[in-house]
This record gives C-alpha cells, sequence and structure tokens, in this order.
C-alpha cells in the first residue's frame, strides 16, 4: 500500500498548504485532456507543420486506444474506492471517471507532447520544456488524489512507447509507398479487434451503499470514443496524404484567422454535434462515429 501512503502523503500538503497550490495543478491536469490536446493538435496541423500535426494525432490515437485496452483488461479501482481516507480535490473526479490503471490523462500527455517533443528534439529547449510538460501532468493526477504512481508511469510507458514504435516505423516505412495504407489497416484492425474484446468480456459489478462503482456501459464507451479517435486520426492521415496534400502557407494573420475558425467549429463540434449524433445513433455507435467524422475534419 505504498502507493496509497504517497497519495496520503500529498493529501497531506494539500492540507497543510490550504489547498494554495489545488488551482495550479488542477489547471496542469487540463493539459493532458483531449479537448487542449485536439485544439493544439490542430493549431499544430494548420498552422505550422502538418507532419508534426499529423505525427502527433496518430501517437495520441493509437496511445489511448491501447490504454482504454488495459484499462477494461485489469479494472483496477480508483484511488478513494481502495482507501477511503483518500480524499481528492474538489471537482477532480468530474474527470477521473471509470478506471484508474493506467492513467489516461498520462497516456494522453506522453504521446501528444512526447510525440512533439521527439519531432523537434534536435530543439533542446523545446523538448524539454515538452517533457517536463508531460512529467508535470503526471504529478497533478497523483496530487489531486486521482491516481496512483503506477497509474501514472505504465500511463507515460504507454503513450512514450507508442511514440517510439511509431518514429520508428515512419522511420524505416517512409519512402515504402502503401506504408500508410498499411498502418491505417493495421490501427482499423486494433479498432475492431478492441471493439469486440470491449463488448464480449465480463467486468467487475461491485455496489457501495447501492450505488454501482464503475459502469461499464461507460468504459464501452469510453472505449468506442478512443477507437473513434485513433481510427479517425488514421483514415484522416491517408486521405489528406493521398488525394489532398495541402500545405500550410499563408500569413500569419490567416493562419491564426484558420485556427480560431476551426478550433471553434472543434468546440461546437463537441458540444453540439456530438449530442446529435449520440441521440441519433445511440451513446456507442454515435460517440464512435462522432470523434471520426471529427478527426477527418481535422486532417482533411
Amino acid at each position: 500500500m505504498m502507493d496509497i501512503q504517497y497519495l496520503l502523503f500529498l493529501q497531506n500538503i494539500r492540507f497543510a498548504t490550504d489547498g494554495v497550490f489545488n488551482s495550479f495543478f488542477s489547471f496542469v491536469t487540463t493539459l493532458g485532456e483531449w479537448t487542449f490536446i485536439l485544439l493544439l493538435m490542430a493549431g499544430i496541423y494548420w498552422c505550422i507543420d502538418k507532419k508534426s500535426g499529423a505525427f502527433m494525432g496518430l501517437c495520441c490515437g493509437t496511445a489511448s486506444m491501447i490504454n482504454q485496452f488495459l484499462k477494461i483488461t485489469f479494472c483496477v479501482y480508483r484511488p478513494w474506492i481502495r482507501s477511503a481516507d483518500i480524499e481528492p480535490i474538489d471537482g477532480a473526479k468530474t474527470t477521473a471517471t471509470g478506471y484508474s490503471f493506467p492513467s489516461g490523462h498520462s497516456a494522453s500527455a506522453s504521446s501528444a507532447y512526447g510525440s512533439l517533443a521527439y519531432c523537434y528534439q534536435k530543439y533542446r529547449g523545446i523538448m524539454w520544456a515538452l517533457i517536463i510538460n508531460v512529467l508535470m501532468v503526471m504529478f497533478s493526477r497523483n496530487f489531486l488524489g486521482v491516481h496512483t504512481p503506477q497509474d501514472v508511469v505504465v500511463g507515460c510507458i504507454v503513450g512514450s512507447s507508442i511514440v517510439l514504435i511509431m518514429g520508428w516505423v515512419f522511420r524505416k516505412c517512409g519512402e515504402f509507398e502503401k506504408f500508410d495504407l498499411i498502418l491505417t489497416g493495421v490501427i482499423l484492425s486494433l479498432g475492431i479487434l478492441l471493439i469486440i474484446y470491449a463488448m464480449t468480456k465480463s467486468y467487475p459489478v461491485d455496489y457501495v451503499d447501492g450505488k454501482l462503482l464503475v459502469d461499464p456501459m461507460k468504459m464501452i464507451k469510453d472505449t468506442y470514443a478512443d477507437i473513434g479517435i485513433a481510427v479517425g486520426a488514421a483514415l484522416g492521415w491517408l486521405i489528406e496524404r493521398r488525394c489532398i496534400q495541402f500545405e500550410v502557407k499563408g500569413a500569419w494573420p490567416v493562419r491564426i484567422l484558420r485556427y480560431l475558425i476551426g478550433a471553434a467549429l472543434i468546440v461546437f463540434w463537441q458540444k453540439a454535434v456530438a449530442s446529435i449524433l449520440t441521440q441519433a445513433m445511440g451513446i456507442h455507435l454515435g460517440i464512435l462515429v462522432s470523434n471520426l467524422l471529427l478527426m477527418l475534419l481535422i486532417y482533411t
């Protein structure tokens, strides 16, 4: 239970400092959330460096899909369920739903900022700033009381491993004519297999005071959501690479305007279109299609 003792140590620091750091680490943890990462990825892809933005999206989508596979496989409960002494800060539980291991924020942050660090490794200052950002997101999940150390470490390993694997694939296969078709096919196949696995496996169904600790249907929904992002990123990258081949160009005012319009569309999609699709198609298929189409919109 050393992991719980560590969280209690951080919790005592929160209490002793009267929560002075709570707002800061609540902000830091948002850097590992999908809305922020999507907006950052879109900005890089549309306005700065198309290749880096595409690589970031592929890494993030694949890492989230693999991380979700591990979540629904191990089905580890959150720290405050394991120990009643753990008290996450107010509001932290809203983004800490489902199972605990591995940390989705850590996987997303390490794949997002890790992929950028990989792309810009020759700029040492930028690379280390991105790495520190990943570490800060990981620590924030511990400080807020919503993840154990092993949750964030394994989440980081998942995200970082995907970055290294993708980097190797791009280096080795970049000159191979059909490597984009093969990579997209692999990601699509993994998504189909994960859907079958998520829909057929058994989940623990435990109650405390008449309340279900983790709803399996919620975990299946999250699985469909991650698959939609991963497959949408792969298909969007393939379509753009084969059919569109746009170039990042134009004066900076034009690029900024392009980004602001696109960012507003992303937020609108997540707030409104996603809800319409889930109501029309059902919560699982709707969230998959919504995320897939959103990624296609960003890439193409």
